[in-house]
């Protein structure tokens, strides 16, 4: 019976590894989680009813309203998902892993 060793996931070195290697190199190896604030970082953009529906969900009968649905951001405020999501993956740099 013949056994492999592996190697762990490569080194992440700030300004020179590339971060999307880097995390394919990590998750080859293990499951990562990432938690951060998401939604206390979503509700300093003070978002009203209006932006949480966007354009696509403006007419969507919703007795209870849509504001405060954060997955529904995703689709709405994309830009505003996406920003959060930068803005943790650089908190996390420096977790050494």
């Amino acid at each position: 019976m013949s056994t492999t060793a592996t190697s762990g996931p490569m080194k992440f070195v700030r300004g020179e590894t590339d971060i999307f290697e880097y995390l394919r190199s990590v998750l080859a190896q293990r499951i990562m989680i990432l938690d951060g604030a998401m939604g206390t970082m979503i509700q300093t953009h003070k978002l009203g009813e209006a932006e949480y529906r966007g354009e696509r969900f403006k007419d969507f009968h919703a007795p209870e309203g849509l504001k405060g649905n954060n997955d529904l951001l995703s689709i709405t405020q994309p830009h505003i998902i996406r920003g959060v999501f930068f803005y943790l993956f650089r908190q996390f740099e420096r977790v050494r892993l």
